[in-house]
């Protein structure tokens, strides 16, 4: 009776360390194909900035209008 309860936890111990991994490998490959940056990733410069509708010129005295926008890049949160 002991060696068959033994041998019924190490299958289930076995099953579960098998599953586990399975789910990283699939996970991995899922994460292995996305990409690394996204199309817009990196420092831009603002050519034109409008504000309710209203587009305001390229002054550097403007507390309103962007002078450069970022893009950063995270490809865990990137959906495919």
């Amino acid at each position: 009776m002991n060696y068959s309860l033994w041998g019924i936890q190490w299958a289930v111990g076995i099953y579960l360390i098998v599953v586990a991994l399975s789910g990283a490998s699939t996970t991995r490959q899922q994460l292995d194909r996305m990409p690394l940056t996204n199309p817009f990733y990196g420092i831009w410069s603002v050519d034109e900035f409008a504000a309710d509708g209203e587009v305001r010129p390229p002054i550097l005295t403007d507390n309103l209008r962007w002078q450069r926008v970022i893009f950063d890049s995270n490809p865990y949160l990137s959906e495919r």
